[in-house]
């Protein structure tokens, strides 16, 4: 993989397993979810997120308020403060919950890499 500096490989193990994975989509949460704050286009202020869990919202029918409760949790107390003045931004006005969302394309830095013998035991 040419060009790929600095890249971390983190190994799951059956006995941590949920614990790892929560911690991992902490992480993934605290570094891709932001706030925008208003500008002259939009008068109240979006929180920023992936287009990638828009779709993993869809897949498990979470509602965008629901949505911004579960990445809510995860996140720094300062940006859970601007997180929630957009909400209450929202709430006061005339907002959409979904116009509060600002879908961010997906970073391509961001991917999994599965040892081939765990990916596919049987070809082993």
């Amino acid at each position: 993989m040419h060009g790929v500096t600095g890249m971390q490989v983190r190994v799951y193990t059956p006995k941590r397993l949920f614990q790892q994975l929560e911690a991992a989509k902490e992480e993934y949460i605290r570094a891709t979810v932001g706030v925008r704050p208003p500008d002259h286009q939009h008068c109240r202020g979006r929180v920023v997120l992936p287009k990638l869990v828009d779709a993993y919202a869809r897949d498990v029918g979470l509602s965008p308020e629901r949505l911004l409760d579960a990445a809510q949790r995860c996140l720094p107390e300062s940006v859970r403060g601007a997180v929630q003045r957009c909400r209450q931004q929202q709430q006061q006005g005339t907002t959409a919950s979904k116009a509060v969302v600002e879908w961010a394309p997906h970073r391509q830095s961001f991917r999994y890499l599965l040892a081939r013998d765990l990916a596919f035991p049987h070809l082993s």
